[in-house]
């Protein structure tokens, strides 16, 4: 089909549509909503097959999984939909046309939900980063006490820490989500 075929068959199909009745219209929307839905849900699950491949998340020799490749991907992703949001909604500003608002609106909300998604990743940075620095400190034969950092001795030797380690990361196996 060449470029001017293209255009004419458009702007017929977008002439064809202008005469379709309200109902119509409504179920077009909504089958664009869920067939972007499903789109993104499909995008996911080949996400995860690639982040979960040997080596970035998931170690099959120790069985065990480091979750800090995919805390790193969500603090870029997270910034990632910031920016384009922000894109987003300065065209909506520009578009300033009183049957534009609900877009305008949708893009406000997907926006703020964005950074609320960056302030979730930086807490989850830190939590999971205090978590790693208590295992660390488990390989030293203290407990950490408290967010300052204070320890206790461990009571038991690092043989057995590291078998509970092992049973632990045995136990949690490599990251698998059910795609469906």
């Amino acid at each position: 089909m060449t470029d001017k075929e293209y255009e004419e068959a458009a702007r017929e199909y977008v002439n064809s549509f202008h005469s379709t009745s309200p109902e119509e219209k409504r179920e077009l929307f909504q089958s664009f909503v869920v067939n972007e839905f499903l789109h993104i849900r499909d995008v996911a699950a080949r996400t995860v097959d690639l982040v979960a491949t040997d080596g970035f998340i998931n170690d099959s020799e120790l069985q065990s999984s480091d979750l800090a490749p995919a805390i790193g991907m969500l603090n870029a992703i997270a910034k990632v939909l910031a920016v384009g949001m922000t894109q987003q909604m300065e065209h909506e500003d520009h578009v300033n046309h009183p049957d534009a608002t609900y877009g305008a609106d949708i893009c406000r909300n997907t926006k703020a939900a964005c950074d609320d998604l960056i302030e979730i990743s930086e807490d989850l940075t830190a939590l999971f980063s205090n978590y790693a620095a208590v295992l660390n400190m488990r390989k030293l034969e203290h407990h950490v006490l408290n967010a300052d950092g204070d320890t206790k001795e461990y009571d038991v030797k690092i043989a057995d820490i590291n078998n509970l380690e092992k049973a632990f990361a045995s136990s949690q196996g490599t990251i698998n989500i059910n795609k469906d």
